[in-house]
């Protein structure tokens, strides 16, 4: 009897690719999302190293340009952050969708899976068979003979 041969394996192949590809997608917006956060981190950040900076500068006789200084770059800064926040919402709608799609991909892939695993059963099933037909046929032969 021939090997087994599963004919939609090209196919199997290419819907394994896919799910690869996404899988790598939903990886690098994850590490996008964890860079956005952590810029939001460092923003945030400065925002309070400003805030007890202006505060330092206040103790002491300084400029009134110096002191002009920090609203600005604190508003700035919170644009900044918003923008982020924004950026970051926007990511994770995308990494949903993305898992939406990988879990549609991982389903068709465990389809065909489960279909080459039924056709693989049926294969041995029949194998086993035809080698018990030989067998028989041996045994009957051998009988016939004596």
């Amino acid at each position: 009897m021939e090997k087994f041969k599963f004919k939609l394996d090209g196919l199997l192949k290419l819907r394994e690719f896919k799910e690869n590809r996404l899988k790598q997608e939903l990886g690098a917006i994850l590490q996008e999302i964890q860079r956005i956060d952590n810029e939001i981190i460092d923003i945030q950040n400065s925002i309070v190293e400003a805030y007890e900076s202006q505060q330092e500068l206040l103790k002491e006789a300084s400029m009134g340009s110096m002191i002009q200084f920090y609203p600005y770059f604190i508003k700035g800064r919170k644009e900044d952050e918003l923008a982020k926040k924004q950026l970051l919402k926007s990511l994770n709608h995308k990494y949903q969708l993305k898992l939406l799609e990988l879990k549609t991909a991982r389903g068709e892939v465990k389809l065909i899976e489960n279909m080459k695993e039924d056709k693989l059963k049926i294969y041995k099933k029949n194998k086993q068979k035809k080698h018990q037909d030989d067998i028989d046929d041996i045994l009957n032969m051998k009988r016939v003979n004596e």
